[in-house]
Order: structure tokens, then C-alpha cells, then sequence
């Protein structure tokens, strides 16, 4: 194997206007539903609260990565095995990665680890990470995921 490929990728993650735009038009449709909807003034009021709530953390999380809990870098080695960074300044976490899908433009994870009992997703774009090591996540992945 090459020397790039045996070393750790840390990938540090940045706003995506990708994932920004993805997640306003996935809203946008919600608010149109329910503003169709025939539904009783309480039930309407309470969509509109679970939309504008889903929005907001979905924001923080996943676009401005201003949450605590938000995943703000990855390591992987070349053995598969993955750490994460919640927060701005948070320590590193031992995880594991037990689902991803990878596109060319997009990469989403689920991972998994000690004291969570749900896992927690990650939503990784190219124009969130620098183009070389989106390149070389999207390389390994394919290679530790072979298809069946």
C-alpha cells in the first residue's frame, strides 16, 4: 500500500452551502405540506413548531456545526478505525463506523460510540473538507466497503 493510504486522514470540517441548500429545500417542502394540509388550527400550529425546531437543530448541527454536539472533524486510519470531534474544541472520541454511503460530491456516516446509546450521523460534503483528503476518505471507504 502506499505511504498516503497507511497514514491517518484527519479531516477537519467546514460550512457546506451544499448541505445548507439541501436542508432549507427539504424544509421548504415540509412548510409546503403542511400549509396544504386541512388539518385543526392546534395540529397545523404544532407542525409549524416541529418544522421550525427541526430546521434550527438540523442547522446547528449539520451546516454552521455551532452545537456541541456537532461532529467537527474525523480521523480514520487505515485500518477503519475512526475518531471524532464533537464540538468546536471537544476531545477526541474512539468510534465505530458501522454504515456509510459516498457519492462523489457526498458522504454520509453513521457511528457509534461508548456511552451513546443511538448512533450519530454525519453528513459530509466536498465543498465542507479540502478536495485531496474528501478524495482520499472517498477512496478508502471504497476499499474497506467492498460491494457485494
Amino acid at each position: 500500500m502506499s505511504e498516503k493510504f497507511n497514514s491517518n486522514l484527519i479531516i477537519n470540517i467546514k460550512v457546506s452551502y451544499f448541505v445548507a441548500s439541501l436542508l432549507l429545500l427539504m424544509h421548504l417542502g415540509g412548510a409546503l405540506l403542511v400549509s396544504l394540509l386541512p388539518l385543526v388550527g392546534i395540529l397545523k400550529g404544532l407542525l409549524w413548531a416541529a418544522l421550525a425546531a427541526s430546521i434550527a437543530i438540523g442547522w446547528r448541527l449539520h451546516v454552521s456545526r455551532a452545537s456541541p454536539q456537532a461532529i467537527t472533524a474525523l480521523e480514520c486510519d487505515h485500518e477503519g478505525i475512526c475518531s471524532v470531534r464533537r464540538g468546536p474544541t471537544g476531545p477526541w472520541r474512539l468510534c465505530t463506523r458501522f454504515q456509510a454511503v459516498v457519492t462523489p460530491w457526498l458522504a454520509i456516516f453513521l457511528f457509534r460510540w461508548e456511552g451513546r446509546r443511538w448512533p450519530a450521523g454525519l453528513v459530509l460534503a466536498a465543498d465542507a473538507v479540502e478536495p485531496e483528503p474528501f478524495r482520499r476518505l472517498r477512496a478508502r471507504l471504497r476499499l474497506q466497503n467492498p460491494v457485494a
